[in-house]
């Protein structure tokens, strides 16, 4: 059974049938348009959808093939549209990218309480920008807004620009790195990666005179691949740090333990 799960303008999440060519689940939140969705693991019932208000709201397609109306959960902590979503595929962990200029990184068993929401929504309104991220520069508070009260995220990761397009981040690949990175494009041509753990940003490689819109990494060998507006699309082989210690270079002498024994060595092979 092969389906594909949509996200719509008009805010549905829908889930359409290529063998049977219908759409057999729908659900929707009035008028947020739906920028990303994902499931949180394969063959899993549940989806996960971005908005462009900045909301992750959770749907159970169970429920949605019942045609009951809604999302089962929400989660709050971007203070802009959610541009992209990855799943660590253990059923727990989720990342977003936003317009707001950060990644976070969610976990599914800790959705917004309403009281969260709400504290949220009231931080929002102070630090939010009105602003077309296809063409206007990145506001220049996003860089300053520290996590506003109420956002349920357990990792915020700062440092690449999201801007021009919906720019996609992604988990590196669990066979090679155990998912240790996150890696993304960058609207100033870059290709960055973060720490999962500490949120530190350990590499920004500039190949691109464009932004980088997607990014993919081979699930098999350390190879990246990004695709740019430039029209190219560069392939990055990404090197592990050295962990052996390197000896030290050969002097071509013999080491004394003190300059007064080679001395007196040297005055006795020269007296016979």
């Amino acid at each position: 059974m092969i389906k594909i799960i949509a996200g719509c303008s008009d805010g549905a999440v829908s889930v359409y049938d290529r063998e049977e060519s219908v759409w057999t689940e729908r659900a929707f939140e009035d008028n947020m348009e739906v920028n990303a969705v994902r499931l949180l693991e394969d063959n899993s019932h549940i989806v996960c959808a971005g908005s462009d208000d900045g909301t992750v709201r959770i749907y159970d397609r169970r429920s949605m093939a019942m045609k009951t109306r809604g999302s089962v959960g929400m989660f709050v902590g971007h203070l802009d549209g959610v541009t992209s979503i990855d799943v660590k595929n253990d059923g727990r962990y989720f990342i977003t990218n936003s317009k707001d200029q950060t990644i976070k990184l969610w976990d599914v068993r800790v959705m917004s309480k309403e009281s969260q929401i709400q504290e949220f929504a009231a931080g929002k309104r102070d630090a939010f920008r009105d602003w077309d991220y296809r063409w206007n520069n990145v506001p220049p508070s996003y860089y300053k807004v520290n996590d506003l009260a109420g956002d349920t995220s357990v990792m915020t990761y700062r440092g690449h620009r999201v801007m021009k397009s919906l720019i996609k981040a992604k988990f590196s690949p669990a066979s090679m790195t155990g998912q240790r990175y996150i890696y993304t494009g960058c609207g100033t041509g870059y290709l960055v990666m973060y720490d999962v753990l500490t949120g530190e940003m350990i590499q920004a490689l500039r190949g691109h005179n464009n932004i980088v819109r997607d990014v993919a990494w081979h699930p098999q060998r350390s190879e990246i691949l990004t695709s740019s507006w430039d029209c190219n699309v560069n392939l990055y082989t990404y090197g592990w740090p050295e962990t052996k210690k390197k000896a030290p270079p050969s002097t071509g002498v013999t080491l004394r333990r003190s300059l007064r024994i080679a001395n007196r060595n040297r005055h006795r092979s020269d007296s016979s």
